[in-house]
């Protein structure tokens, strides 16, 4: 997806568009690892106008992602959208002063400024960040999974496995007798 500037020197512009996973070589990486997977199109609904130096891009996408949960390891789709928002500037600062004391100095990138030559902006790779951001760090298929059992890896979602709770690991039995000194 690209914006050509000239377009937005009338006024703002809204566009909505749906992109397969394909089109992200970032998105395909990490399908390919089998982190997460996009069975669905990612659907964009944004708004870009310019001010001044800058080209603002803001809206959200929706799309389905296939993860796989943390605790139980077993597949499961979730919905998810979230909000986008790009800042394109033509000519980068050295740094930005956020303070009237000059104290509180960020490089453009720091900012979130992403630098663009020409009349043209192509978006993919902002917005493929977009979305990258949005894939949840640690998933879960539902908020009360109970996994796997430590000792026998028996899905605890689908009954008790039967497995001694209160066994001490081999490797720490000779603490069980280790006594130390009162600190009192």
């Amino acid at each position: 997806m690209k914006i050509q500037c000239n377009d937005l020197l009338e006024g703002e512009r809204r566009f909505s568009f749906s992109y397969d996973a394909e089109q992200f070589p970032v998105l395909m990486e990490i399908a390919a690892d089998g982190n997460c997977e996009f069975p669905v199109p990612i659907d964009f609904s944004l708004r870009a106008r310019q001010t001044a130096d800058l080209v603002e891009v803001d809206g959200e996408f929706a799309t389905r992602l296939r993860l796989r949960c943390s605790r139980c390891l077993k597949p499961f789709e979730m919905d998810r959208d979230a909000p986008v928002a790009l800042t394109y500037s033509r000519q980068l600062p050295e740094s930005l002063i956020l303070d009237g004391d000059g104290e509180i100095q960020l490089s453009p990138e720091e900012a979130g400024l992403i630098p663009y030559e020409g009349e043209e902006i192509d978006l993919i790779e902002g917005l493929q960040e977009q979305v990258v951001l949005s894939i949840p760090y640690r998933t879960l298929c539902s908020d009360d999974c109970k996994g796997l059992c430590s000792r026998c890896g028996a899905d605890l979602n689908q009954g008790d496995c039967g497995c001694d709770e209160d066994a001490i690991d081999p490797r720490f039995e000779a603490l069980k007798h280790l006594k130390l000194p009162d600190k009192s």
